[in-house]
């Protein structure tokens, strides 16, 4: 069986919704729903992910683990 070591994703955008693709079997493997419109990104390195959220107070920065789309660390922007 592979390890997710050896795993490439991709995520695509659907409205507010972030999808992490298994790009092996084109599966997707995960989903995210963002507070806020997305309004840059997803830029995917590796296991990570980062966009930026606009929020009715701001701009957030967010870098996700890839696949379970958990915080790493947020920012303002």
């Amino acid at each position: 069986m592979e390890s997710k070591q050896n795993r490439v994703y991709s995520v695509v955008v659907d409205k507010r919704k972030l999808k992490c693709i298994d790009t092996k079997n084109g599966n997707v493997v995960a989903s995210s729903l963002m507070m806020g419109d997305i309004i840059s990104g997803p830029i995917v390195t590796g296991d990570r992910c980062v966009v930026v959220v606009k929020t009715t107070i701001g701009s957030k920065g967010k870098i996700l683990r890839l696949p379970s789309f958990n915080v790493i660390t947020s920012f303002d922007t």
